[in-house]
């Protein structure tokens, strides 16, 4: 399955941005140049954490959304339960694959805006569209899990989150979407 295209990182971190890793520092001497010096530029990270919120929430955005469309299950257990007769045959329908008729909720999952609680904490929530939570909940009771986080699932969140953190400790600014975003938009 794809993953969503990483942003590309901004510039490096200026002295008075993020948190600093390693403190710039100057050499410190003795008058008749004997000893060590140590010189270092320093090292800020950008420890926002809507990063790893954003990240993950695209990723887990755009594998429930093709997971949905190719008819398997996002947990990676393999191909959704077969639809009945009947609901293959109802009009419209573009697929044989269940949770998608016509392709509207895999495409309209949607990424509510990532939500800060100070400094060190921010969240969100993957919903599905509102007229297809019925929809969700009835095959929930069938045994049927269109959105989970667990088996595969579980791992493309860690992925992204070791992606994100890899881009954080380049010293460099990471660029994030904190908006509402949808499973169809997710992998731009």
């Amino acid at each position: 399955m794809a993953k969503p295209s990483k942003p590309p990182l901004g510039p490096k971190l200026g002295p008075d941005e993020g948190v600093p890793l390693i403190p710039a520092s100057e050499p410190e001497g003795d008058e008749d140049g004997w000893g060590v010096a140590s010189v270092s530029l320093g090292m800020n990270l950008d420890l926002d954490p809507a990063i790893l919120v954003d990240r993950v929430s695209r990723a887990l955005l755009t594998h429930h959304r093709e997971a949905i469309l190719a008819g398997v299950r996002p947990d990676g257990g393999g191909q959704q339960k077969a639809l009945s007769g009947r609901a293959l045959a109802a009009p419209g329908r573009q697929s044989d694959h269940r949770g998608y008729r016509t392709g509207f909720l895999a495409d309209n999952l949607r990424r509510s805006k990532i939500q800060r609680e100070g400094d060190q904490q921010a969240s969100t929530r993957i919903l599905p569209p509102p007229n297809r939570n019925v929809y969700l909940a009835q095959e929930a009771k069938r045994g049927v899990l269109l959105l989970t986080l667990s088996g595969r699932a579980s791992e493309v969140a860690r992925e992204a989150a070791s992606e994100a953190t890899a881009d954080i400790v380049t010293g460099r600014r990471v660029r994030k979407d904190e908006g509402e975003k949808a499973a169809k938009e997710s992998g731009k």
